[in-house]
């Protein structure tokens, strides 16, 4: 019984020194520069049209939605696909209002910035 109690030491004491060893090194964190929008669509506050429309992103950092004219401009959701650790700025939860301008930047990883204008228009504009 006693050396039962001291292999069952031992074991726990390798046991728990491996533990300390396996978090001893951090992990490599990179940051990207990256803040270019991947892909952005918009969908109407509309429960019967769940439509989608995808921005047309140009060199100037201007995005244009072309929405049917039954879509209210005031009320749009915005969905945008952006590289790895980049987050958007205002925050792109909830309904938007593109019936003017709609100023959105990019913060890419290692603090880079990129501003965009969202321009939403029905056809006639």
């Amino acid at each position: 019984m006693k050396n039962f109690k001291v292999i069952t030491y031992i074991i726990l004491m390798i046991a728990f020194s491996f533990s300390f060893s396996s978090c001893e090194k951090h992990d490599d964190i990179h940051y990207h520069s990256d803040c270019d929008i991947i892909s952005i669509m918009v969908r109407a506050n509309s429960p019967e049209d769940g439509t989608t429309y995808d921005g047309v992103i140009s060199e100037n950092g201007n995005i244009t939605f072309e929405l049917p004219a039954k879509v209210k401009l005031s009320e749009l959701y915005i969905t945008a696909n952006l590289p790895v650790a980049a987050f958007a700025y205002p925050s792109l939860t909830g309904a938007k209002d593109l019936s003017t301008p709609f100023k959105l930047t990019i913060v890419a990883g290692d603090g880079t910035q990129k501003e965009y204008t969202l321009i939403a228009k029905h056809p006639n504009n």
